[in-house]
């Protein structure tokens, strides 16, 4: 069976210069973006891997069971270093989802991407504050 991944791209430094994004609250619940991310993703993703640099620390204290990759350079590197780094550690094929550290994410998104076939390549597209309904996925044509 293809392993299923969700890489989170939470290294850099928000820029409000604020505590790190992943662990901003939101929601009558005042639920952290991770954990957001963490319950859309829930039974879709056998491993979530997160790419630190900015307060890291804070990150693996609340949330010890994820796997973490540590981008030392983060202060003058961006995502695709990060995004780099996590592709770099697994070379099998498997259901790969990427997601910025600061993006809220419902299971209407995750409904999207999963229409996509086997070997093409879906994104999502929504604008900042857009009703999760309003959102539109591209899928690449097969390879």
């Amino acid at each position: 069976m293809t392993s299923r991944r969700l890489v989170i791209l939470g290294a850099g430094r928000p820029g409000d210069r604020g505590p790190q994004a992943s662990l901003r609250s939101f929601g009558r619940e005042h639920r952290c973006v991770l954990e957001w991310q963490l319950e859309t993703f829930r039974d879709a993703v056998d491993e979530v891997e997160f790419i630190g640099g900015y307060e890291i620390e804070r990150v693996i204290a609340r949330f010890p069971e994820l796997t973490y990759r540590f981008n030392e350079r983060w202060e003058s590197t961006g995502a695709i270093d990060s995004l780099r780094r996590a592709l770099a550690s697994h070379r099998e094929p498997c259901d790969l989802y990427v997601s910025y550290g600061d993006i809220l994410l419902r299971p209407v998104v995750l409904d999207g991407l999963r229409a996509a076939s086997p070997g093409q390549l879906a994104t999502i597209i929504g604008q900042p504050g857009s009703a999760p309904g309003r959102l539109a996925t591209a899928v690449s044509p097969n390879r």
